[in-house]
């Protein structure tokens, strides 16, 4: 059995049109008519799979003040932590960020 799509949509070719099939399957598939579904399928997986580790790619945020709403974000910059400092008297507060990134259409 043959595995390329070419020879599969060549074969067909021959079968149903009697053409010269490799001819027309190369100008079909250069023009971009057809497609081979299985690449198809694999670079539609690869995108998703992309996606979902961005989507991860999240880390972990602390500060301890009383209202990080209340200070200025340079101020909330300097003293956020990857780990939580934990204070008697004050609140450790935590988020979680991702970082930015540049998107694209599919």
């Amino acid at each position: 059995m043959t595995d390329k799509f070419e020879e599969r949509l060549a074969t067909a070719l021959t079968h149903t049109l009697g053409l010269n099939p490799e001819q027309v399957a190369a100008t079909l598939i250069a023009q971009g008519i057809v497609a081979d579904p299985v690449q198809h399928q694999e670079d539609l997986v690869a995108i998703m799979d992309k996606q979902v580790r961005d989507s991860e790619g999240w880390s972990d945020e602390f500060v301890t003040v009383e209202n990080p709403a209340d200070e200025r974000d340079d101020f909330i910059a300097a003293i956020t932590d990857q780990s939580p400092e934990w204070e008697e008297d004050r609140p450790t507060w935590h988020r979680r960020v991702t970082a930015w990134r540049e998107v694209h259409r599919a």
